[in-house]
């Protein structure tokens, strides 16, 4: 029970985050009001308003997720609260699961928000698309990988560095095709050093598939599946390092 308290009240200090109104309002807006952007658009309009809406879903999300991960641990740790919860008794793995959870619970909330709001738009067109929601849920896995990272930095680190390293990990999750690629056929040595970066660093292109759903092209359930595997395997990676860190982390 006390671990689903220290989800609710994760849940709680994410959504009551001033930045949470301000990248839901945005985002909403975006969405809500792109089709006035794509006037001029000469048959593209629906396409040009399916990538606003999938690249602004994925920013907004990105953004909450990190600033939310990268805050909640540390200021858990910086105001000693940590000490009280671990004493109640809640051990750490407890509460690294605890704050992941709580984390990206308010991120599908923010996310089902900004969604609800893009099938809007795109009913009051005559576009809507249900192909659009196994791309909201490879985004919703991507931003969950990413949040699971976040959460094991912000056992070391502070919030600014936490967030820095995501979003470098982010430019180069979507690298890592061009990387391999770059790598390949080389020496041995760089060869090896190319296949143990396209390793460790998760591919997010493998979650991209917005281009494909702005198109008309389907996503196989196959394939979101798959995805979605791939996605829940880093995740627990991440997460265990987390525990792993945080075990040794002096909080006293």
């Amino acid at each position: 029970m006390k671990i689903l308290a220290l989800i609710g009240n994760t849940y709680k200090e994410s959504v009551r985050q001033p930045v949470f109104f301000v990248l839901l309002i945005g985002g909403a807006i975006l969405i809500y009001t792109s089709p006035f952007y794509t006037l001029f658009a000469f048959g593209g309009e629906t396409k040009m308003i399916k990538d606003m809406a999938f690249a602004t879903i994925t920013v907004c999300s990105l953004l909450l997720a990190l600033l939310s991960a990268s805050t909640v641990v540390v200021d858990e740790i910086e105001s000693k609260r940590l000490l009280t919860l671990i004493s109640k008794p809640l051990t750490r793995s407890e509460f690294i699961f605890g704050k992941f959870i709580g984390i990206i619970f308010s991120v599908f909330m923010a996310m089902a928000i900004l969604t609800l709001i893009f099938v809007l738009t795109l009913w009051q067109i005559g576009e809507l698309e249900p192909m659009i929601f196994r791309g909201m849920i490879l985004i919703y896995t991507k931003v969950a990988l990413l949040t699971a990272i976040s959460v094991a930095i912000s056992t070391r680190m502070p919030v600014i560095v936490n967030i820095v390293i995501c979003i470098l990990l982010f430019i180069l999750g979507y690298l890592n095709n061009y990387f391999f690629g770059f790598f390949e056929g080389r020496t041995f040595f760089v060869h090896s050093l190319g296949r143990v970066f396209f390793t460790i660093i998760p591919n997010l292109e493998n979650f991209n598939v917005a281009a494909a759903i702005a198109v008309g092209t389907p996503v196989s359930i196959r394939y979101l599946l798959s995805t979605i595997l791939y996605g829940i395997v880093y995740m627990v990676i991440a997460l265990l390092i987390a525990i792993t860190l945080f075990q040794k982390r002096e909080v006293a």
